[in-house]
């Protein structure tokens, strides 16, 4: 589930960083705003520098994967026939968010296609081959802030702030909508809300990059707090002092730490073998903001296995929720280039 860059693209993703994280280590709600001044739709909620991988540690590990296939890595190029950018917002945008299935197929928010007119989700197998365009004119959808799944199923978190409409629809990857429900008022941007989570029991509302969560039953009734449970494992994280967050869950509790006072830790998402991955953001303030990105990934009981380090000023346009896990546990990374979005499998000897 789930930093983002002078005169070009990267350097509002950069202070975007520095603002979120700080708000992450916090605890405070941050209103989302909207990533493009000119346009409505697509808040910018989780400001996410991702980018070029520059160091690998992998620890061996001796748990099996389940049998199920594992997403290769692959590239979508820009335009009509693929993903849209939208080039002259400030920030530049792009798609915000993608999720995916247990045959290894990914789903694409890609958001900005609503400036077409086109308020659409792509799916894609699991080598990169189209499989549809899922249209979503039909349901007046007007920004598509998130999307994530249960492994067939997907919801949507669709947003059109200027008239305070807040929904979650749900739908198969045949684009047929089953339920549309409302999200009322406390649970929005200005309350926190940045994004959708989906645990063993239903959809969740995310708030504050994971610091908290409520569910959303079909009346629009809430339920908050809530602890997550994913794969049969409860998992919290909390700020600790200023350089740590703790993460607890239903096997272990352990700490992350980072090596700079902002900065921040996130979730990512529990594997099927208990592994709990998470990306930790660094940020330094001096004459240049430096964003360093570490994801990680813990063994159930808490052990550092496998560590990713990513250049966090090499991402083309912010995407504000870049990684996420395949039914394998692979951790994959949605990463923007000038000329073609790329999905690319960190730790493919998974």
């Amino acid at each position: 589930m789930k930093v983002r860059n002078s005169a070009t693209p990267r350097g509002t993703a950069l202070l975007l960083a520095v603002v979120l994280t700080v708000s992450a280590c916090s605890g405070a709600a941050d209103p989302a705003t909207t990533g493009n001044t000119t346009k409505d739709p697509t808040p910018d909620p989780t400001a996410t520098t991702s980018i070029t991988t520059t160091t690998t540690i992998v620890a061996p590990t001796t748990t099996a994967a389940p049998a199920v296939v594992a997403t290769q890595s692959f590239g979508i190029d820009i335009g009509p026939d693929g993903v849209a950018y939208d080039l002259d917002g400030s920030p530049p945008s792009g798609p915000t968010s993608f999720t995916v299935l247990d045959d290894g197929a990914v789903v694409i928010a890609d958001t900005m296609a609503v400036d077409r007119g086109e308020p659409r989700l792509l799916h894609y197998d699991r080598s990169g081959e189209r499989l549809a365009v899922i249209d979503l004119a039909g349901e007046e959808v007007a920004a598509i802030v998130d999307v994530v799944s249960d492994g067939s199923a997907l919801a949507i978190l669709d947003v059109l702030a200027s008239m305070n409409r807040y929904r979650v629809l749900v739908l198969g990857v045949d684009g047929i909508v089953d339920s549309v429900t409302e999200i009322p008022a406390g649970f929005r941007f200005e309350d926190g809300l940045t994004g959708l989570a989906w645990d063993d029991s239903g959809i969740l509302l995310e708030f504050e990059l994971g610091a908290r969560y409520a569910r959303l039953d079909a009346t629009g009734a809430i339920e908050s707090p809530v602890v997550p449970v994913f794969d049969g494992t409860s998992i919290v994280l909390n700020p600790g002092d200023e350089r740590t967050t703790d993460v607890t869950t239903s096997e272990t509790s352990f700490s992350v730490e980072r090596t700079t006072d902002l900065g921040g830790v996130t979730l990512v998402g529990v594997g099927p073998d208990g592994s709990i991955v998470v990306v930790v953001d660094e940020v330094e303030v001096g004459s240049v903001i430096s964003v360093i990105r570490r994801i990680q990934r813990y063994s159930a009981s808490g052990v550092l296995e496998a560590e990713y380090v990513i250049d966090a000023a090499d991402q083309y346009l912010e995407i504000p929720r870049p990684f996420e896990l395949d039914a394998t546990g692979k951790i994959l990374y949605l990463h923007a280039q000038p000329d073609r979005i790329e999905i690319e499998a960190l730790d493919s000897s998974r």
